[in-house]
């Protein structure tokens, strides 16, 4: 049993090794090739302990089969012996006692006999030994049912003395098996010679006992030698893999790299690469946040600098053994020390940034006004925080804000006075005037209303910047926009010559009426000042099913491709050769932009060199949510 254990671990080894070989010309990755060599080992040894198993289960099956039919042979055998004593011990009994049950006794055994006699000749038609004593065996056996019915026929016919000489013959024929006795026994030993040869009960048995043993015993050894190859050779490397993962995040020095071409090799060295670049990148981004212009510092929940980068030194003045442990509302003033330690107290109860302006007290006890953007780690247990200096920003906002005031309230009350004050002298207000200085008038009363708006679109934009500017809806009649909206610009077109023409469909809309109408205003009076003398302005109001969309329409020279996409920002103008018609700041389409958006609304133009422009802006007809 131990040489055939050795043969079958012969062949797994040799088809292990093919299996390799094959992985390796049909490309299959070496860790499957491994994973298919674990597989297929167990597997080869299965497949030849079945087979095994198979063979000899054939053979036992073929012993089985030859066992049954020397049984059957001898049984047969058997049936003949007895029917020839039956027959010859009722042919007695006939001779004695002549009845019809005797007869009917008799004819069964024969008939029997001669059914046994056809069955045995069945038997052995394939065995040329057998079937040559069974065809002499046929003869003796006819004889002697032929010498049977003789006797019967004499013993029908009272011949006394014939009966009793051949009732004689019968039983001394009968003691002796008659003339078959030879070729039965001839034939009974060939069978049992047969049995003899063919011990199935034991032999195969024991046999099939020691396969299953020894399959048993190679599966055990094949799975336990796999079980100890996938430990050390895919196990313990991923072991070796996984520490190093937990070294990387420790920051500790790895373990080499492993040595192989399969993908758990290729893993630890791709494990590797990773783990230089993320130093790499830690190295970068430690001289990122060292060298930022901006101060980077992390504040735990008791609001203590754990730690900081050098711009605190050129920002604040301070050194980092300055700062580090200290508590960040030493820095702040005292008059701000409170919202101050709000603002950090609610970024810690949000997953989000929070933004907001803190003064610094620098260490030249100057203060410094820096943008705040303050993120809160739970995993860190600790704010991340980044200051932006923005004390110049906010100078030149507080600036911007008294510059706006005083516009408003020192520049823009006086001009409109005097623009109310020029338009009322050509009314004969404060006398008459020659019709010089009414035109001198009218024109110095143009320049005012011009200079009038271009402040009120200062103060719009500064509204909209600073979130002030409001939009108050209603319900407005679209025939009385047009209307209004027509007759603001009347005298300017009349000033210009141009003929102004309205197509309205009407309809209920909700809106702020005031803010539409300084749109309409606005692209009325751009498509007025750009359009020849003589030609003909536009406005057209289509109410649609989800929308009422406005069109202004003019014949003048068109705006460039190139230009259009920058024609809605602030301070940015068309450009064209007419000089003397680019006047103003270029805020009014900006502004018309935001109140329409407002509106929840979208605007636009369609435009050609030579054809005119026409601008156009739609506004839902229920309201939604505007943008913000």
């Amino acid at each position: 049993m131990s040489e055939l254990c050795y043969k079958f671990q012969r062949v797994g080894s040799r088809v292990g090794t093919w299996i390799e070989k094959m992985a390796s010309v049909v490309k299959i990755p070496k860790l499957m090739g491994k994973g298919l060599l674990i597989i297929a080992i167990p597997a080869i040894f299965q497949l030849i302990f079945g087979v095994s198993l198979a063979m000899l289960e054939a053979r036992a099956e073929k012993a089985q089969k030859v066992e049954r039919h020397s049984k059957e042979v001898l049984l047969i055998l058997g049936n003949i012996e007895s029917a020839c004593y039956d027959v010859t011990l009722e042919v007695l009994r006939l001779s004695v006692e002549k009845s019809v049950r005797v007869m009917r006794t008799i004819n069964a055994a024969c008939q029997t006999l001669e059914a046994s006699q056809n069955t045995l000749t069945k038997l052995v038609e394939n065995d040329v030994e057998q079937s040559a004593h069974a065809a002499t065996l046929k003869v003796v056996l006819t004889d002697f049912v032929n010498g049977t019915n003789r006797i019967i026929e004499a013993i029908k016919e009272n011949n006394q003395l014939a009966l009793t000489m051949a009732g004689l013959q019968m039983r001394n024929r009968a003691l002796r098996f008659g003339a078959g006795e030879e070729q039965i026994s001839l034939m009974r030993g060939v069978e049992e010679a047969r049995l003899a040869a063919n011990p199935i009960q034991t032999e195969q048995t024991q046999l099939i006992l020691q396969m299953l043993m020894i399959g048993l015993i190679c599966s055990t050894l094949v799975s336990i030698a796999s079980a100890a190859y996938f430990l050390r050779d895919i196990v313990f490397r991923l072991y070796s893999i996984s520490k190093n993962a937990e070294l990387i995040s420790l920051g500790e020095e790895m373990k080499p790299a492993m040595q192989g071409t399969d993908e758990i090799a290729k893993l630890d060295r791709v494990l590797h690469r990773m783990a230089s670049n993320l130093i790499e990148a830690s190295r970068r981004e430690t001289a990122l946040v060292s060298n930022a212009a901006d101060v980077i510092l992390c504040i735990d929940k008791s609001l203590m600098i754990s730690s900081i980068n050098k711009a605190a030194e050129t920002q604040w003045n301070y050194t980092e053994d300055d700062l580090l442990h200290k508590r960040i509302m030493h820095l702040v003033p005292a008059e701000s020390q409170d919202e101050v330690h709000r603002f950090l107290s609610s970024a810690r109860n949000t997953s989000h940034s929070e933004s907001a302006d803190i003064p610094i007290i620098c260490k030249n006890e100057t203060v410094k006004t820096f943008s705040w953007n303050v993120l809160w780690s739970p995993e860190e247990d600790l704010l991340f925080c980044v200051a932006h200096d923005v004390s110049e920003l906010r100078r030149v906002e507080h600036a911007k804000r008294d510059f706006v005031n005083m516009v408003s309230h020192d520049i823009r009350t006086p001009l409109s006075g005097m623009a109310i004050f020029l338009e009322m002298i050509p009314m004969g207000v404060y006398g008459e005037l020659n019709d010089s200085g009414k035109s001198r008038a009218s024109s110095l009363g143009s320049a005012l209303n011009r200079i009038v708006a271009m402040v009120n679109d200062l103060l719009d934009i500064e509204k909209m910047q600073s979130g002030q500017f409001q939009i108050f809806k209603t319900n407005v009649d679209g025939d009385s926009l047009v209307k209004a909206s027509l007759e603001m610009v009347q005298g300017f077109a009349e000033q210009q010559m141009i003929k102004i023409e309205s197509q309205s469909t009407g309809g209920m809309l909700l809106c702020d009426e005031a803010r539409i109408i300084q749109v309409l205003q606005n692209l009325l009076s751009n498509a007025i000042k750009f359009s020849d003398a003589g030609k003909t302005v536009i406005l057209k109001l289509e109410r649609q099913e989800d929308v009422t969309r406005f069109e202004v329409t003019d014949n003048g020279k068109g705006i460039a491709k190139d230009d259009i996409p920058a024609l809605f920002e602030r301070f940015t103008q068309a450009k064209g050769d007419d000089s003397k018609r680019q006047s103003g700041f270029g805020l009014g389409l900006a502004i018309c932009k935001d109140i329409v958006e407002r509106h929840s609304g979208t605007i636009g133009i369609i435009s050609e060199l030579g054809k005119g422009s026409t601008f156009w802006f739609t506004i839902p007809n229920t309201e939604t949510e505007a943008p913000a």
